[in-house]
């Protein structure tokens, strides 16, 4: 990286930015040595990525002031970069900002967020449910660090490879992870108080799920091709497993919901089996003659 030709550049692409161009001058020179060591960064063009927004919300602002008179505000939202964690930041519609000076706050925000080390999302302890379905989601280890709340986690049609150990601390019930690679369980795992598994279409061998989620603890548990495929592979090691069962004791008798029910329903059709003898009754004469 030549970072006085990445800054020429971005001049000429925004040219009516100066704030933003000042905060990528300052901060650029200071990379660059560390940056060209790693050649496999230039390949991948991170320098451009890392300098420009993923996106760039601009729209207007209408509002009536305190005479009546109608205004209109610009109003922005910069979503700089998500490589670690969810973007953060919030709308600016006041006169006094610019694209420019928003963007340039947006860059510097993503350095001060990877330069403390710090989780990006500040509290979760009140969040209790994840649904990331079908977002080509690679790892999401460290993303959700004190969610101790999460009770629904449902991770489906990702590229996830492995689980992250900080759902072990969580009260999670509903664990949803169908269409993944994941090749491998946590042991932290096996102490959650799960109700619903989902691992179908994963890399999973069969006794390593039957060991972490046994049926006395996750009573229902969907294998799938996961378990399929691992049981054609090692089919003399475990015997065949279902593709899904549950493990709720049989009911004896009935409970008072149903009793209640059959005794409604007997009142009702003897009610109306008498309406319609006195109706055909009254109707010939038969009520009330001598």
């Amino acid at each position: 990286m030549n970072a006085a030709k990445v800054v020429e550049d971005l001049k000429q692409r925004f040219p009516n930015e100066p704030e933003y161009i000042q905060a990528v001058s300052q901060v650029l020179p200071t990379i660059e040595e560390e940056y060209n060591k790693h050649p496999e960064f230039e390949k991948a063009n991170l320098i451009e990525r890392l300098c420009i927004p993923d996106r760039v919300c601009e729209f207007r602002i209408t509002w009536v002031d305190d005479k009546g008179n109608v205004q209109t505000n610009m109003g922005y939202r910069i979503q700089h970069n998500n490589a670690i964690g969810p973007y953060k930041g919030g709308l600016r519609y006041h006169k006094s900002v610019n694209l420019g000076i928003l963007k340039f706050l947006a860059f510097e925000q993503t350095f001060k967020n990877s330069l403390t080390t710090l989780p990006i999302l500040a509290d979760l302890t009140e969040l209790t449910t994840i649904m990331l379905n079908s977002n080509k989601l690679t790892k999401i280890t460290g993303v959700f660090p004190n969610a101790v709340s999460l009770k629904t986690v449902s991770l489906g049609d990702n590229q996830l490879v492995e689980l992250p150990p900080e759902f072990a601390n969580a009260a999670i019930t509903s664990l949803l992870l169908d269409g993944n690679n994941i090749t491998t369980i946590p042991d932290e795992y096996a102490n959650l108080k799960l109700t619903q598994v989902g691992i179908s279409q994963n890399m999973l061998d069969c006794s390593v799920v039957q060991q972490k989620f046994p049926p006395k603890k996750a009573p229902l548990v969907s294998f799938g091709e996961s378990c399929i495929q691992a049981q054609q592979k090692t089919d003399d090691e475990y015997p065949a497993l279902p593709t899904s069962f549950s493990t709720e004791p049989p009911r004896e008798g009935l409970d008072a919901y149903e009793i209640t029910s059959i005794i409604l329903t007997v009142v009702f059709v003897i009610g109306t089996t008498l309406a319609i003898v006195f109706f055909i009754r009254y109707r010939n004469g038969g009520i009330g003659s001598a």
